[in-house]
């Protein structure tokens, strides 16, 4: 830990608003755009890091760390992976790996896996500060309740604590190098004021709250895009035009419908974290098809006619999950996850594989115990076991990094496991049979020669395009002139 920074606060101006004219005095509030400023929070963060206001310095060797635990099949977190740490160009103005890696379950897999808990707090600090100013409807969903429309009772006071706290975390940190403020930490400052200011004002209007996502860049530039195509081809209008347009979508009610959706929100949880709402496509058999198409190594396999037998390929036995079978750490987590997620898919058939979160302690299942809010479904230590070694038995039948190339593959093990344990709800066996297939099937699929090929290859055209628009701009940096003047 460094000492904290030397440099003085800087001093919010104590207006953040401007009026119109001298003759309507009536403010008009300032804000920057979250979107941005969470981008410029995250290219700061990788390319020289932040020391935050008591001094801890935070940079993406915490990630590196976290990468190197949650590897494998049963990774935690799918969605967050190496390439985002090396992002260049374009993609560095994407919001979607920004709000990935500030994110709160990020920040729950980091206090996980490495035991940082000042970062795990920073990173789920942005997070909630974000659903405030970045919130699209009244109610918010249970696992968001930050979300909320600006300004209502219920949650008035957790938001007013969230904006006091991070105006005073962005006001003591720096990024590493800096001994001042840069402009999207000023930005945020300025946000965090103009809110409470146009709370106030709206307060004697009667309003009960603000939807703080109408704040953003996108209403203005929606607003933009229909003040210039009402000149057709003249869409530099001067600001007089400007005033008669505007007059002209008024009285034709043509103004811009605002979108609900939040800009800062991640992609679909599909491809995101190790969640429920991943195996939805995974119980469908149509999904199990794609195996034929994988390639398959014999030495990574074991000829499946041994599974018709009386004895099975391979029988595990462990003393600590944590080493069963040679998974680490993170990955019998994502294997307790699975088995609470299928205990709570046959709960009216069989309740006795699981029990909610909220029953008991932490312990016995940490990752699930980090994503619930109590409702989510912990599996019993005899389900676990049983979960452990069915996940022996499919590893025993295709290999360590492979998949079977015959056919029913998925059907024969269903109809082992089930004459293995017969006591076991079938529904369940069926489940994990097509979950563990559907898993392994994405690992090869995300790793297959062909994928990597590809993002090497992209980033070969992003070098060859940067050098190329060195060159037309006649600004070589100096390693490719060094490059140039040895060839």
């Amino acid at each position: 830990m460094e000492a904290p920074h030397s440099g003085k606060n800087w001093k919010l101006p104590q207006k953040t608003f401007f009026y119109p004219s001298f003759k309507l005095q009536k403010e008009i509030w300032a804000f920057a755009d979250p979107p941005h400023y969470l981008k410029l929070l995250k290219n700061h963060f990788l390319d020289t890091g932040l020391v935050l206001k008591d001094g801890t310095v935070l940079t993406k060797n915490i990630f590196e760390e976290m990468f190197k635990k949650d590897r494998g099949e049963y990774k935690l977190c799918l969605k967050l992976k190496p390439n985002l740490l090396t992002v260049r160009g374009n993609e560095r103005q994407k919001v979607s790996p920004a709000k990935t890696l500030l994110s709160a379950t990020t920040a729950k897999e980091l206090l996980l896996l490495t035991e940082n808990q000042r970062a795990a707090e920073f990173f789920e600090f942005v997070d909630s500060f974000l659903d405030i100013m970045n919130n699209p409807k009244l109610h918010p969903p249970s696992n968001k309740p930050l979300q909320a429309g600006y300004g209502l009772g219920k949650y008035f006071s957790q938001q007013e604590e969230i904006l006091q706290n991070m105006k005073e975390e962005m006001n003591g940190m720096r990024v590493q190098g800096k001994k001042s403020l840069l402009p999207f930490q000023k930005g945020i400052l300025i946000s965090i004021s103009s809110l409470s200011g146009l709370w106030n004002d709206l307060k004697n209007f009667k309003f009960s709250y603000i939807f703080t996502s109408r704040l953003t860049q996108d209403s203005l530039e929606s607003l933009f895009s229909q003040i210039r195509g009402a000149g057709r081809f003249y869409d530099q209008p001067s600001s007089v035009e400007v005033i008669y347009r505007l007059s002209n979508l008024l009285l034709a009610n043509k103004l811009p419908i605002l979108s609900p959706k939040v800009n800062t929100q991640e992609d679909s949880i599909n491809e995101g974290y190790l969640t429920a709402d991943i195996f939805k496509n995974a119980s469908a058999e149509k999904d199990i098809q794609e195996i034929h198409e994988l390639p398959s190594k014999e030495d990574d396999l074991v000829a499946f006619e041994n599974l018709c037998s009386e004895e099975f390929p391979m029988e595990c036995k462990i003393d600590e999950p944590s080493n069963y079978c040679g998974m680490t750490f993170s990955e019998h987590e994502g294997l307790n996850y699975i088995a609470g997620y299928i205990a709570s898919r046959v709960r009216s058939e069989d309740s006795s594989l699981g029990y909610f979160s909220e029953k008991t302690d932490s312990e016995s299942a940490p990752w699930i115990y980090a994503l619930s809010k109590g409702g989510l479904t912990v599996p019993t230590e005899a389900w676990l076991k049983i979960t452990e070694k069915m996940e022996c038995l499919f590893v025993s039948i295709h290999g360590k990094s492979g998949y079977h190339s015959g056919k029913n593959v998925t059907k024969q093990m269903i109809m082992i496991l089930e004459e293995k344990y017969p006591d076991v709800n079938r529904k369940a066996i069926k489940s994990f049979s097509h979950l563990r297939s559907f898993i392994r099937i994405r690992y090869l699929n995300r790793n297959s020669p062909k994928d990597i090929r590809k993002s090497e290859k992209n980033e070969q055209v992003d070098e060859i395009q940067q050098l190329m628009k060195c060159l037309e701009l006649n600004t070589l940096p100096i390693v490719l002139v060094s490059h140039i003047s040895y060839a």
